[in-house]
């Protein structure tokens, strides 16, 4: 059963509030179990700030930028990332108003090792 490799469809979102200072930082986001990779194809992002946001990708562990978009609102990048179990990527909001909502939207595939999609 170890050379058993599914793959499915990988769509998750993630929201982010700002605070005060026009900025948020997201939940980390990554494989959910140990026999699970992703690999991203696309991410994207809205807000409903009305000043001029950006938005930063974040290698989880290290919190070093990787990518960042010139809006934070209706702007994406298709730059592959492959995480492996126990990566992670967090997004950070800059330059908004307070109070605004952040969404980001990642797809790709997540590839199951030794399991099968029933």
């Amino acid at each position: 059963m170890s050379g058993i490799e599914t793959e499915l469809q990988l769509l998750r979102t993630v929201q982010v509030t700002l605070g005060s200072d026009g900025s948020g930082l997201s939940v980390p986001i990554g494989p959910d179990q140990s026999w699970e990779r992703w690999v991203i194809e696309n991410i994207s992002t809205s807000c409903d700030s009305t000043a001029n946001t950006t938005l930063i990708i974040l290698r989880q562990g290290t919190l070093r930028p990787v990518e960042g978009t010139y809006s934070g609102n209706l702007d994406s990048t298709d730059t592959p990332y492959k995480l492996m179990p126990g990566e992670r990527l967090s997004f950070q909001y800059t330059g908004g108003d307070t109070g605004a909502t952040g969404l980001i939207t990642i797809t790709g595939t997540k590839y199951l090792k030794g399991r099968r999609a029933y």
